[in-house]
């Protein structure tokens, strides 16, 4: 994962990704930028169902 990217877990034990510090906003460049590279590195790592509509 790029550097700042958190992986937390969930309570009942789920994963979630935290790829920026403030309220991720898909109009902000960076922070767009750097969901496309979260995305193809879970693609890559064949960890994102095809067809997925998150992130």
């Amino acid at each position: 994962m790029p550097a700042g990217v958190q992986i937390k877990t969930l309570d009942d034990g789920g994963p979630y990704i935290v790829t920026t510090a403030e309220r991720y906003n898909r109009f902000i460049d960076a922070h767009h930028e750097l969901s496309d590279t979260v995305k193809a590195a879970l693609t890559l790592a064949d960890l994102r169902p095809s067809g997925a509509h998150f992130l």
